[in-house]
């Protein structure tokens, strides 16, 4: 609904939850939207005066939240992310926070359990279960071998992320 908004950051907050929420006024109105904490750190830092930040609107039913991020690929896996079963939002946030895009990909193309339960709040047993339900949703989308599962759901996400970047990515498929 909203791709994107551009404006001054009032303020960026962390809030008792661990969840950074930056203030954003556009055109004397303000936004609040949950962004990772890496983009709290680089907006506190910089002190921008006009930023752009690629939102998503997570509707339920009790509210509306608005996420941040710095690029439309940060947008794109988030939205992958949260659309396999059993990994929400903040999941998904802390994955790309911690990791980063390409080695978060790279962890989800080799399932590599170790690198993915560096994650605050995704231990082992997590992470191992958020592969299957990978696997599982690549195998419903495509019926290919299992051992294609996890290159078909990357293959998909490099797809989308080669729209704005050629070089943003660069997998090493093994």
């Amino acid at each position: 609904m909203i791709s994107y908004l551009k404006g001054n950051p009032i303020e960026v907050i962390k809030n008792t939850n661990n969840r950074v929420i930056l203030v954003l006024e556009v055109n004397e109105v303000g936004y609040e939207l949950q962004i990772p904490s890496k983009l709290g750190r680089e907006i506190s830092q910089e002190k921008l005066e006009t930023i752009q930040v690629f939102t998503h609107l997570q509707i339920k039913d009790d509210q509306q939240i608005l996420y941040g991020f710095s690029t439309t690929a940060e947008r794109d896996l988030f939205r992958q992310l949260i659309s396999v079963s059993g990994i929400g939002a903040q999941s998904a946030i802390a994955l790309i926070d911690t990791l980063g895009l390409e080695e978060l990909v790279q962890a989800i193309v080799t399932a590599n359990i170790r690198i993915l339960s560096r994650t605050p709040g995704i231990g082992k047993k997590t992470a191992e279960k958020n592969c299957l339900r990978i696997e599982n949703q690549t195998i419903t989308m495509d019926k290919t071998s299992r051992s294609n599962c996890h290159l078909f759901f990357c293959h998909a996400i490099l797809r989308n992320f080669r729209r704005y970047s050629d070089d943003l990515i660069r997998p090493r498929l093994y």
